[in-house]
């Protein structure tokens, strides 16, 4: 697995063998932890965007470019929070703002 990818792994209940189930690779560097609920992993990357990865699949769900006060820097400590989840939507903070975005159901082209 590469720098930058998140994984999911499966276990089998009885040996505790785990398997890679997928990998979701962006090609920039992620911020924190994923977080995950029932349907998607949500993850930021270093650029600004929001990825909604299939907790089935990994694929993409979709993505969503927060605006960027500073473009040509890389976020430092203190520009962004982890995401959080709470009552279905997604919460980051980022470079002085807080942004809260509500995930449609339908997935986006």
């Amino acid at each position: 697995p590469g720098e930058g990818s998140p994984h999911v792994v499966r276990s089998d209940r009885d040996s505790f063998d785990l398997a890679l189930q997928w990998e979701y690779r962006y090609g920039r560097a992620f911020l924190g932890n994923p977080v995950a609920d029932a349907t998607a992993v949500y993850i930021a990357s270093e650029d600004g965007v929001i990825h909604a990865v299939s907790r089935e699949t990994g694929k993409a769900l979709w993505t969503h470019q927060l605006p960027r006060d500073r473009p040509a820097q890389k976020p430092g400590p203190g520009d962004w929070t982890p995401i959080s989840l709470a009552q279905g939507r997604v919460l980051m903070g980022w470079e002085g703002h807080l942004y809260v975005l509500m995930p449609s159901d339908e997935p986006r082209p």
